[in-house]
């Protein structure tokens, strides 16, 4: 099984081929950080075998974990679409422009928006749709909005990102 994941991770980070990049001189840092991923990727994989038992499959793990963030981010273009749409003043974007932008066709577009992610964009934005269909509560108390606090986190290799806490007394 160490050969199959060694595999996965090689094929999910791949090195650069030196005719795509215009000067060496990148090749070095490039092969370097690529080399850290596989080394970072080799490890979730090491902990992700430990954690599941004798039944873990990497290509079946990594597979899993990439159609989850897939299913994320054809959700996140569908409210983006929504938005763009029917939340965009004084006018909507254009079906080509947005078919254009995420390579769906035109009719593809249209079929993008829903009701339900217009509600739940004009809930999150505070804003009517343009037909005025869809509008935010009236009241806050018809909200549920939970308070969260932002705080920037180091990551153990010293990168700073921005971390959501959502906090533990409304719970």
């Amino acid at each position: 099984m160490m050969e199959i994941t060694g595999d996965v991770v090689r094929i999910l980070y791949r090195l650069p081929q030196k005719s795509i990049l215009e000067d060496n001189a990148h090749l070095y840092p490039l092969t370097t950080y690529i080399n850290d991923l596989r080394a970072k990727e080799l490890q979730k994989l090491d902990e992700a075998a430990r954690t599941e038992g004798a039944g873990f499959d990497p290509v079946l793990h990594k597979l899993r974990e990439l159609s989850e963030i897939k299913r994320e981010a054809e959700d996140q273009i569908r409210h983006l679409v929504t938005y763009a749409r029917h939340f965009v003043r004084p006018r909507p974007y254009q079906l080509a422009k947005l078919a254009e932008a995420t390579g769906v066709s035109i009719s593809g577009i249209r079929l993008m928006c829903s009701n339900p992610a217009k509600e739940e964009i004009a809930i999150n934005i505070q804003k009517s749709d343009i037909s005025g269909q869809f509008s935010p509560p009236k009241d806050s108390e018809e909200l549920e909005i939970v308070p969260i606090t932002y705080k920037a986190e180091i990551d153990p290799d010293g990168q700073s990102f921005d971390e959501c806490k959502i906090l533990d007394d409304f719970f």
